[in-house]
């Protein structure tokens, strides 16, 4: 599941499968969440929907600030994602996933495959 900050961010799913099923994952599906504005409630209502709580979780967040790539905003964002996800005693593994710069929001369909152009982004997780 991942839990996006905007629904346009739900485009970055196929990327994640894609990503699971590179490094050996035999099946990768997934769904996405987006209502409200506190993390903490988007992450609590989207495992509330589920019957079964997902295998792992990705947790989106942007910048606060296109141009801010240090690593204090980036550890900001890391802490506002373990504290939620902690908050809802969620008790598998979870991933947190902060492009720095809109890393989803450029699409090329050239070859009719998604490729997202990425200028100046880091990727991580905690």
């Amino acid at each position: 599941m991942l839990i996006c900050e905007e629904a346009s961010d739900g485009v970055l799913v196929h990327h994640i499968q894609r990503f699971l099923i590179q490094h050996g994952a035999t099946k990768a599906e997934g769904i996405t969440f987006h209502s409200g504005t506190a993390l903490t409630n988007k992450v609590r209502e989207g495992l509330e929907g589920l019957s079964v709580l997902p295998d792992l979780l990705f947790v989106h967040r942007d910048a606060d600030h296109r141009r801010n790539t240090s690593v204090a905003s980036a550890e900001k964002r890391y802490a506002e994602i373990k504290d939620a996800v902690q908050s809802v005693n969620y008790g598998n593994p979870y991933v947190g996933i902060f492009p720095v710069y809109m890393t989803e929001a450029k699409e090329n369909l050239g070859n009719g495959e998604r490729m997202y152009h990425n200028e100046g982004s880091n990727l991580g997780a905690p």
